[in-house]
């Protein structure tokens, strides 16, 4: 789990993550999309369900996306699955929307084309820019990928960015809208501010204990003590079952013997080849006509780089020369692979037919890796062979605690004895926004706070963490969530209706001065009665941030002014109340370069293509059946 964190903060996970158009599509996705049981559907879109299970993984990805936005600094609890879960469930029910948009339109992105699409990403390529099978398995590895789950991801999203550009390709500007927009946008307004604070008006404010108890009473889950717990438990990691018998040389030797069989199954082919596709503009024996022609001309001794520019329907190498790069053994179909292993350098393939149409493939180098020595493998495979046997001792441990906790479910200590460096600590009161070391845990702290096992009190069953540690966990005192007595919060709800009452106060006050304005009054004797001056700012941009963004676009949305100026107010979120006044408009100059112009055209048919995609999910949801089963 410290891998897949550690994958999201570095640069595959960011690439990834703003690569497709939809969010988090390739870090645990495979999973959300597997089915997980009929009897816990949710939702259901078109027939098609959508599971608990599935909701769950969602939100759970979607809380980790959030706190590694935030720096990975903020304590994952903070983020809980309440909250995220709305958000979950909205892009799974997006999600399934788009794949059956897909499936409608009868859109197809080959396999072939959307492996060829992964090998052209510089997150899998060397440092020579080369395609890299190692680092491909590596990362996916990291992110619980395998390769066919991954493959599938991409072509699955590749459609959908099909579907979007086919959407969005069809906005357009013609040049009087774009000059227009031009103009509005490079508008400049002449803006005076009067400020109403709502902290003027807190010492005018009278507040009775009626007030004080009705605000008590309408916002009492304001005032709550949230439930806590104490419990004892027992948490084991690795280390607590080290075995001190050495390993023998016979073992390493064996292990060793094992990195080398593995090591020579890792060779990486570097493959070029020419693709025609099977369907679309082709049937099959049309398909099969052009590559033998490609073939006959690859025979006469043309290049067959230039061939492949010619003839290939591989978009993604069709321009250098259908370079696959280097890769191992079960990335390609069947027979392409069979087809690619039996090349020497320099060689050319027959015509090979797979599910994605007919290849001729060409062996370009073959990289063999040096293979490593026993001398520089013996003390990490020693390392290796320690941690095995620890993680093999644990797990045999695991059903004997289980057994243990089980058979004395009120207490610890049986389970403890025996195991070597066991401790049972006992926590301070901890609550749902987390608690300290081990018990942070989500899978422990939904335990801890499950209302049977708090009832029960009695010992769990063994909790498995990430990096090979445990945790075994009984309630010892719980105190459910209570609102706390008034007496208790008196200040702190008279203090929240001051506050109230106040911007109450200033809100009132600012419309009767937007009132004197309509009936005439000038400016400066509506200051002076709140002993207030204006702030005036000229020329201000529509994309000003120096008034605040609430305050600018309130003057934006006021009419140009005539014999006077214009007048509306906005409440900032603080509660102060600003009146904004609009003396002077200054119409925008259309001053574009021609590049410029065509810039500013591309940027605004991209921001119309988006609203129009936006549209389409709007109008594919309206059309939908969706039956939300939790309501």
């Amino acid at each position: 789990m410290d891998a897949f964190r550690n994958l999201l903060k570095g640069w595959f996970g960011k690439c990834l993550l703003v690569l497709f158009i939809l969010p988090f599509a390739f870090f645990g996705i495979e999973g959300l999309f597997q089915a997980g049981g009929r009897g816990n559907t949710e939702v259901v879109v078109n027939g098609v369900e959508i599971t608990k299970p599935e909701i769950d993984r969602a939100a759970e990805l979607q809380r980790r996306n959030l706190v590694q936005r935030m720096g990975g600094n903020i304590d994952p609890s903070f983020i809980s699955m309440e909250m995220v879960r709305p958000s979950a469930i909205e892009y799974l029910i997006r999600k399934t929307l788009l794949g059956q948009a897909v499936e409608h339109e009868g859109l197809f992105v080959a396999q072939e084309n959307a492996k060829s699409f992964v090998r052209a990403m510089p997150q899998f390529q060397d440092e020579t820019g080369q395609f890299s099978q190692t680092r491909l398995e590596q990362l996916l590895v990291q992110a619980g990928y395998t390769g066919t789950g991954f493959f599938a991801e991409v072509r699955e999203d590749l459609l959908v960015k099909q579907l979007q550009s086919g959407i969005s390709a069809s906005a357009f500007t013609i040049p009087s809208e774009l000059k227009s927009l031009v103009v509005l946008d490079k508008q400049k307004r002449d803006i005076s501010t009067l400020e109403v604070k709502a902290a003027d008006y807190r010492d005018q404010v009278e507040v009775s204990d009626d007030d004080i108890q009705i605000h008590y009473d309408a916002n009492s889950s304001s005032y709550q003590t949230p439930e806590k717990a104490k419990v004892e438990y027992l948490h084991l990691s690795l280390a607590n079952f080290t075995s001190e018998e050495p390993i023998s040389d016979e073992d390493v030797q064996a292990a060793f013997e094992k990195i080398l069989a593995a090591e020579a199954d890792k060779e990486r082919r570097r493959a070029k080849h020419l693709l025609v596709e099977v369907g679309g503009d082709l049937s099959e024996q049309e398909a099969l006509d052009k590559i033998k022609e490609a073939q006959a001309e690859i025979e006469q001794g043309v290049s067959f780089d230039k061939v492949v520019e010619k003839y290939s329907d591989d978009i993604a190498t069709s321009k250098l020369g259908g370079d696959l790069g280097f890769a191992g053994r079960g990335v390609y179909d069947s027979s392409f692979e069979d087809a690619l292993y039996a090349l020497e350098v320099g060689q050319t393939s027959d015509i090979v037919k797979t599910e994605f149409g007919y290849h001729i493939i060409r062996l370009a180098e073959i990289d063999k890796k040096e293979l490593p020595t026993f001398e520089n493998e013996k003390a990490g495979i020693i390392e290796t062979l320690k941690q095995d046997r620890s993680r093999d001792a644990l797990a045999i441990a695991i059903e004997d605690l289980n057994q243990k906790a089980f058979e004395h479910p009120d207490t610890l200590e049986d389970a403890a004895e025996g195991v070597r460096g066991a401790e049972i600590k006992t926590s301070d009161w901890i609550t749902r926004v987390g608690a300290a070391g081990p018990l942070n845990d989500p899978k422990v702290m939904a335990k801890i706070f499950d209302p049977e096992f708090i009832e029960d009190r009695l010992n769990s069953e063994v909790i498995e963490l990430d990096n090979d540690e445990i945790v075994l966990v009984r309630v010892m005192d719980y105190q459910a969530k209570s609102v706390k007595p008034l007496e208790e919060v008196k200040a702190q709800v008279k203090n929240a209706v001051i506050s109230k009452k106040s911007k109450e106060k200033a809100s009132e006050v600012a419309n009767g001065l937007l009132a004197k304005l309509a009936t005439g009054s000038s400016a400066d004797a509506v200051a002076t009665e709140i002993s207030k001056e204006w702030t005036v700012k000229a020329g201000v941009a529509r994309q000003s941030t120096e008034l605040g963004r609430e305050v600018v676009q309130k003057a934006f949305e006021l009419p140009a002014p005539t014999e006077s100026a214009s007048y509306d107010k906005v409440q900032l979120p603080s509660g102060d109340q600003v009146i904004v006044a609009v003396s002077k408009v200054e119409a925008g100059v259309y001053e574009l370069s021609e590049q410029e112009e065509k810039q500013m055209q591309q940027v605004v048919q991209s921001r119309y293509g988006q609203y129009d995609f936006n549209n389409y999910i709007e109008t594919l949801r309206e059309s939908s059946q969706i039956e939300n089963k939790q309501i």
